[in-house]
């Protein structure tokens, strides 16, 4: 996760990890301990870990409906293993309409598969005295 403020810097290091039952947990590493796990963590790798924080999840745009999410500490281990009984992508399909019917107060991202149709020209917009850039992205699916 690059810095809002500062595009060139990561901030953090931030993953959905699925067990072997598909069940999904958000994991994160912070900005300081990024030396420690930035090279020990593929992404499609199967690993063994131990000795996180477990905390609640809470906030907007959450990445699973875990209650749970795992954060990475200074003694946290992270073993390399063999396992095929974990699925490599861990794909939850939906259709368009479900997606649509979640409403606006959705507190889930969601991930699209589609094709880009359009881009609109980068507009600016002010919010509580902060200017933010945005473009609108068509997809058809």
């Amino acid at each position: 996760m690059y810095s809002f403020m500062k595009p060139d810097e990561v901030n953090s290091l931030e993953m959905v990890l699925i067990d072997e039952k598909g069940d999904k947990i958000h994991a994160s590493v912070r900005r300081q301990m990024l030396y420690l796990f930035r090279l020990k963590i593929t992404e499609g790798n199967v690993y063994k870990m131990s000795f996180f924080t477990v905390a609640p999840e809470s906030g907007l745009y959450r990445t699973t409906p875990h209650r749970y999410k795992l954060i990475f500490e200074m003694k946290t281990k992270v073993q390399s293993c063999e396992n095929n009984t974990i699925g490599r992508f861990g794909l939850s399909l939906t259709t368009i309409a479900d997606i649509c019917g979640h409403g606006p107060d959705y507190e889930f991202l969601v991930d699209v598969a589609g094709l880009i149709t359009g881009i609109s020209p980068q507009k600016e917009y002010i919010r509580e005295g902060k200017v933010t850039k945005m473009i609108l992205i068509e997809l058809t699916d």
